[in-house]
This record gives C-alpha cells, sequence and structure tokens, in this order.
C-alpha cells in the first residue's frame, strides 16, 4: 500500500540480491528495502541526476548525505557503470520494531566503470562489506539512516 517511486536502471546494470533465510514478513520488508535503497543509488549515478525521486524515499540522515556524496563524486570524475554486481553474505538483526541492521557484500567482478564521455569501459573489481542501520519510517518505509562501507576481501571470502 505504499506508493514508491519508480527506479530506472539502464539494461547494462543488474543486481543480484543472494536470498536470506528468513520468512519473517518484517525481515523480508526490511530486507526489500535495503535492495530497493542499492538500486537507487545505482540509477543516481547511471542516470547523472543526484535528484532522484527514490534516493530520499529509501535514505535518511547521514546515510542520504553520504550517499549524495558518493554519487557526485561518480559524476565530477566523469564515471559511471555497467554489468553486474552480486550482493551476498546477507544479514539482518532486528534491534527493535522499527529498527534494524543489515550487512551484506558487493561483489564488483562482473562490473565496469565507464568514462561518461568516451564510453571507455575499465573493468571493476575488489569485494565491499556494507553495515547498515535501517529505520522504519512514518510512511511505513524502512530508510537506511547509517552505512559504513569498507573494502574488505576477508570478511566478504567465499
Amino acid at each position: 500500500g505504499i506508493d514508491r517511486p519508480e527506479i530506472n536502471l539502464p539494461d547494462d546494470v543488474n543486481n543480484v540480491f543472494e536470498e536470506v533465510d528468513t520468512d519473517d514478513p518484517v525481515e523480508l520488508a526490511v530486507l526489500a528495502d535495503q535492495e530497493r535503497g542499492v538500486n537507487a543509488v545505482d540509477e543516481a549515478v547511471t542516470s547523472g541526476d543526484t535528484q532522484v525521486p527514490a534516493l530520499p524515499f529509501y535514505f535518511a540522515d547521514s546515510a542520504l548525505l553520504e550517499s549524495i556524496d558518493y554519487i557526485e563524486s561518480m559524476h565530477d570524475d566523469g564515471l559511471s557503470f555497467g554489468g553486474t554486481t552480486r550482493y551476498y553474505k546477507r544479514t539482518i538483526e532486528m534491534q527493535t520494531n522499527s529498527a534494524a541492521v543489515t550487512t551484506y557484500c558487493a561483489d564488483m567482478a562482473g562490473s565496469y566503470l565507464i568514462e561518461v564521455e568516451s564510453g571507455e569501459q575499465d573493468p571493476d573489481s575488489g569485494k565491499y562489506y556494507y553495515t547498515a542501520r535501517q529505520q522504519l519510517n512514518d510512511d511505513g518505509v524502512w530508510q537506511t539512516v547509517i552505512m559504513t562501507t569498507d573494502r574488505e576481501d576477508q570478511l566478504c571470502a567465499e
């Protein structure tokens, strides 16, 4: 029943999210909004627009500001990306009825950076470990409010 903004990703951007072993409807809602948040950031990077409606819909507080900084740095460097990013080792811990901490790894081996002006592609690589605090807002959306990112091969080893 939530009127969610549409998220449009280019055909060459594919995010693959590993399923989490839970059938709890609240945990599934948190994880679904986490996925939509990742896609919202990707939409802003690939469209060249930091004002996409989905970004402040799924992010708030310091996580929103840090996401905008990341997006602007990509735009300032004349970069976008494409390919497949795999999100795995996903965990969720409910702290209260309206707060959760999630973690996940992102494997960039299947993605590539694109120099927007020339169209030149460079392989991306590495694995990143994310920790996010998500809070349920008044509209029923699990917004990411705090996010940390670490280049992390050890925690993300398979």
